[in-house]
């Protein structure tokens, strides 16, 4: 899938909302994308007659509108989207001006356009010609209040279709995707020992604890709800404050409300959770993966290429102590680095995720590494087999 960059040029806000929208179709896809918002010293006035006559004009002159963005490395890409609104007919003169700042060579480039109602194709004309040397794949021109159901089909690496053989070896997952009997059966056993159905199955179960102490009648779903939290906790004693009833509550619950979260799905909380976690991490997840890779003796670059992880993540993670991959990237450095599930459990913790056995995809990781078989082609393979995403992030 390669390195994903989404440069755009937004003066309202509409061409913004289209590359967030092609975030996601390609985060949906296993891509972890970089967002570029195209900076510039010189806007246009927002309101008013003077709106259309300096944007149209800066247009047809193709005027230099002055670029803030520093140290773009364009080159570093791919994959590039490049957005851009559509002014008298063509693009503004802040593409031209990145462009000529980025400097672009061999890249290849998927052109999106959002337009008011005018024609777009001299837009797509203009970045052409600003674009020699590089291939432009895709284009898409898109109506503002209009629907935004061409983007998953313009998001689409149609190379991954003719490329997968050759990249097998790269990607985790080979292309005929197959996976021996014997260990689809011996993955098939352990989700029928440990899978839970998401998230309600536990809340459920924690209700028939309450009732099956030998005081409480069985439960019944048309008994009164007074009557099922009475049989649950018994009446209150006499002269006891509300206060010390919600704390035995609260301390009753504990256990099991504890387990529901756990086995929440990955996304319920989703990174900043942590839902006031009640404990101090001693270590990022940053610190805590650079102390493992050396632990190992591995290279960073051994690592994140035995971890089917992109250059440019690895080097998000290392030049950003706040950058988070996503789970199945974090799970692909756990493989790499052959690491036990108390370790792969200690983390994905750090960043904010937990093994859950509600996912499908998490139970088939744990009985890998379970059961110390770290080839990530083979996990791929059997993730596919499940229809989960694959570990790794190109």
């Amino acid at each position: 899938m390669g390195n994903i960059l989404i440069a755009y040029y937004s003066f309202e806000g509409h061409t913004e909302k289209v590359a967030e929208t092609i975030a996601d179709e390609l985060r949906a896809s296993g891509a972890e994308p970089t967002l570029l918002k195209i900076a510039v010293r010189k806007e246009p006035p927002k309101s008013g007659m003077k709106k259309f006559l300096v944007g149209g004009f800066n247009a047809l002159t193709q005027g230099d509108p002055g670029i803030l963005n520093e140290d773009i490395d364009i080159n570093a890409y791919d994959r590039i989207f490049l957005g851009t609104p559509v002014w008298a007919g063509n693009a503004p003169g802040a593409i031209k001006a990145f462009l000529k700042k980025a400097k672009p060579e061999g890249r290849k480039f998927y052109l999106f356009a959002m337009s008011g109602g005018g024609e777009e194709k001299k837009t797509f004309q203009t970045i052409t010609e600003y674009l020699k040397g590089n291939e432009i794949v895709k284009t898409i021109s898109l109506k503002q209040g209009g629907s935004l159901d061409g983007l998953k089909e313009f998001c689409r690496d149609e190379s991954d279709d003719s490329a997968d053989a050759d990249a097998s070896a790269e990607t985790g997952a080979s292309a005929d995707r197959t996976v021996s009997k014997e260990l689809l059966q011996q993955v098939e056993d352990y989700l029928a020992e440990v899978y839970e159905e998401p998230y309600m199955d536990v809340m459920e179960e924690a209700e028939d604890v309450c009732y099956s102490a030998p005081s409480a009648p069985a439960p019944s779903a048309a008994r009164p709800p007074e009557e099922r939290q009475a049989a649950a906790f018994g009446p209150p004693a006499s002269g006891a404050s509300s206060g010390a009833m919600l704390r035995e509550t609260e301390s009753a619950y504990a256990p099991m409300l504890q387990e529901a979260r756990q086995a929440r799905p990955a996304g319920v909380y989703g990174h900043a959770v942590a839902d006031s976690m009640a404990f101090e991490l001693d270590e990022s997840f940053s610190d805590y993966l650079f102390r493992k890779i050396d632990e190992r003796g591995m290279k960073d670059s051994d690592c994140y290429k035995k971890a089917n992880v992109s250059k440019q993540i690895f080097s998000n993670i290392k030049s950003n102590p706040e950058y988070i991959p996503s789970k199945t990237t974090i799970l692909a450095f756990a493989i790499a680095l052959q690491m036990d599930l108390e370790e792969t459990k200690d983390l994905l913790e750090r960043a904010g995720y937990a093994l859950s056995h509600s996912s499908k995809l998490d139970v088939i990781v744990e009985f890998f590494i379970k059961n110390k078989k770290y080839d990530l082609f083979e996990i791929n393979n059997t993730l596919f087999q499940y229809d989960q995403k694959l570990l790794g992030s190109r």
